[in-house]
């Protein structure tokens, strides 16, 4: 058994098996061997599943990491198409800025132009938070 490593309390153990089930175990009892080599056994199977997960958190990290990789570069290309569609339609669009009214009590509408640019920029607001989102989701779980 390594120094830095904390030993069993053998005494504390015999009492409790004398406490326990009445048979008087002493501390430098056979069965304290036993207690040593299952103290033992646990020891190296703990580092051994802490190796282990350990691994396993730097796959998990690194396929958190890929796949906010991989979002933020599918939302940058519906991005991408979005605006291209909007300019498009705005282009198609620039020449019919004249608002009609059908009389004294209908409602001025913005010019399509306008509400274009106003969902482009609902748009990219709506992107960006969803980018941070993302950002910061991979953040908490890289942290943990």
């Amino acid at each position: 058994m390594s120094a830095s490593s904390p030993s069993l309390d053998y005494r504390r153990i015999a009492a409790e098996i004398t406490a326990r089930h009445g048979i008087c175990v002493k501390p430098d009892d056979p069965l304290m061997a036993a207690a040593t080599l299952l103290e033992l056994v646990l020891e190296d199977s703990g580092k051994k599943f802490t190796t282990e997960l350990q691994a396993v958190l730097r796959q998990f990290a690194a396929a958190a990491e890929r796949i906010q990789a991989r979002s933020g570069a599918a939302l940058a290309q519906e991005l991408k198409e979005a605006t291209a569609a909007l300019r498009r339609e705005m282009d198609g669009e620039a020449h019919s800025t004249s608002v009609e009214t059908r009389g004294p009590t209908s409602i001025r509408q913005p010019a399509p132009k306008q509400v274009v640019w106003q969902w482009l920029a609902a748009g990219w607001i709506s992107a960006a938070l969803l980018f941070i989102c993302g950002f910061l989701a991979g953040w908490i779980s890289r942290s943990c």
